[in-house]
C-alpha cells in the first residue's frame, strides 16, 4: 500500500462530498491520511 492507492480514494472522497455524504467523505479522508502515513 502507499500513496498511489490513495488516489482512487481521493476521487471517491470528492465525489462523496459533492453528493453531501460528508461523513463518508471524512472516513475516506482519514483512510487516505493513514495510507500516506504508512508511506513515510
Amino acid at each position: 500500500m502507499g500513496v498511489h492507492n490513495a488516489l482512487p480514494l481521493e476521487d471517491e472522497m470528492f465525489a462523496a462530498a459533492e453528493e453531501l455524504k460528508f461523513e463518508y467523505a471524512a472516513r475516506l479522508r482519514d483512510q487516505i491520511k493513514g495510507l500516506v502515513k504508512q508511506k513515510r
